[in-house]
């Protein structure tokens, strides 16, 4: 017989009576953030247009997904993003694509300084950060051949399941400060 006094939301399991608490998380990162992809990859600049050490990589500054070419000559990490996390949350880190091989190829992972939180090599990766700073990197063994591979950076809660990719979009409430502030400026304006 089925236990029915517990509840699958996303990652976590619930008892019925923290079923409320499971829809309230849910609900509180649909009003505060509202958006699926954390990674911003373009805005700081982190993954940016390359050509070195054999290796080609072009970025789409539209989606912020980045494709790779060539054969490395050393080992390569690119930053996707760099930036605090909640160390109460669990995170799913997808983009990698089929194939990846943290070893001995190309892989996407979490990591605060050396500590390596989780690694995607093309089936994502959950994990919950030890420390609020957290990097997420794109890696590039030496002697890896890559043709026309397309990272997708996604970083999301790991309650969130679907892992289909979506582009960075800004979250409600970095929408709604840049709306309150252009409202305090035009009535600054109004005013003067």
């Amino acid at each position: 017989m089925a236990d029915i006094t517990k509840i699958k939301h996303g990652s976590n399991v619930y008892n019925i009576k923290d079923a409320d608490a499971a829809r309230q998380e849910q609900a509180d990162w649909n009003t505060n953030n509202g958006v699926k992809n954390m990674l911003d990859c373009i805005k700081d600049g982190y993954l940016y247009p390359y050509s070195n050490y054999g290796i080609t990589v072009t970025v789409d500054k539209l989606n912020g997904s980045a494709t790779f070419n060539g054969t490395a000559t050393r080992q390569l990490t690119f930053y996707v993003q760099r930036g605090n996390l909640d160390t109460s949350k669990s995170f799913k880190l997808t983009g990698c694509p089929t194939g990846g091989n943290y070893e001995s190829g190309y892989a996407l992972y979490a990591a605060a300084g050396s500590t390596i939180y989780a690694i995607d090599d093309g089936n994502g990766a959950e994990f919950v950060p030890q420390t609020n700073h957290t990097d997420i990197r794109v890696l590039i063994r030496s002697g890896a051949v890559l043709n026309n591979i397309v990272f997708k950076p996604m970083l999301r809660p790991a309650f969130i399941e679907d892992d289909t990719f979506e582009p960075y979009a800004m979250s409600n409430a970095e929408l709604t400060a840049i709306i309150d502030d252009l409202q305090a400026r035009v009535s600054a304006l109004e005013n003067q």
